[in-house]
């Protein structure tokens, strides 16, 4: 120990434990692409289901902010509240891992290939009306059209 100045202790011969190098993608804390596909998974079910990010939020005991950080990847969502989203989507947890094996490319687990090519396409078209502005006319656009249809 040597004296500095206005009598400040220097320690010389004490090392300093080094901070732990985290190695990149080996972090556990930071999501990745797997992350980003389950909450891209959690986005296509809820928007499916026509419920709000406010609504599973709360379903779940988090803001809707955390909602959008699960489906953007950008935090990742812990086991308890993924058996939580399965069971309220009705689904097995495994449907949330949906499309994992695939490359770069996130995939709709609701588009799979059980269905056929007329679901598919209807699937696509319902899920683009989400840009419609008045979703009263909307309805009741689609209440007419239902209506046409002849029972088979």
């Amino acid at each position: 120990m040597t004296r500095g100045n206005n009598n400040t202790e220097i320690y010389q011969d004490i090392q300093t434990p080094a901070k732990p190098v985290l190695v990149k993608n080996h972090d556990k804390r930071v999501p990745d692409s797997k992350d980003r596909q389950v909450g891209h998974n959690i986005r296509a079910y809820r928007k499916a289901q026509g419920i709000t990010q406010a609504d599973l939020g709360a379903i779940l005991g988090v803001s809707f902010q955390q909602i959008q950080k699960y489906e953007k990847g950008a935090n990742k969502v812990g086991a308890g509240r993924l058996h939580t989203i399965s069971q309220f989507f009705n689904l097995p947890i495994e449907q949330l891992f949906a499309g994992l094996n695939e490359k770069k490319e996130l995939t709709n687990p609701i588009y799979e290939e059980s269905l056929s090519a007329k679901a598919q396409e209807l699937l696509l078209l319902i899920q683009k009306t989400h840009s419609i502005k008045n979703r009263k006319q909307l309805i009741n656009f689609l209440q007419f059209f239902v209506s046409l249809a002849v029972p088979s």
